[in-house]
């Protein structure tokens, strides 16, 4: 008895639909995380007056500091390097004065991650084969 089956070409069809979707992951990921770090930069940036949410005093090192990078199919990280982003960040040592500005909470807050990752996976499942 012989059996004919399409078991590769499926097979086929679910790799070709398995690397579209950590295509579009990935790329959901870095918008995901491009978008954070914008909000980050435009936090850090303030208002006009001296103590304006979120930096007491600028002096650019946290705008040298952001960051943001995909780690993995399913990891991306936002962040800043700055010595001082932590102290502005919690609100210790000298600013204090100022509070806790937690500039990276709320950019990431700010972002609907959920429906930029949704709208990535829905286009890999739209156009895969």
């Amino acid at each position: 008895m012989s059996v004919t089956t399409n078991a590769s070409e499926l097979a086929q069809r679910f790799r070709a639909r398995i690397a579209a979707l950590r295509g579009e992951l990935r790329g959901g990921l870095r918008k995901w995380a491009a978008e954070v770090d914008a909000e980050q930069v435009r936090l850090i940036r303030g208002g006009d007056a001296p103590g304006d949410y979120p930096v007491p005093v600028r002096r650019g090192g946290l705008l040298q500091g952001h960051f943001f990078d995909v780690a993995g199919n399913t990891t991306a990280v936002v962040g800043n390097r700055s010595d001082h982003a932590v102290s502005v960040h919690e609100g210790r040592g000298p600013n204090t004065v100022h509070g806790r500005r937690p500039f990276l909470d709320d950019a990431a807050a700010a972002v609907d991650g959920q429906a930029i990752i949704s709208a990535a996976l829905r286009r890999a499942l739209d156009t895969a084969p």
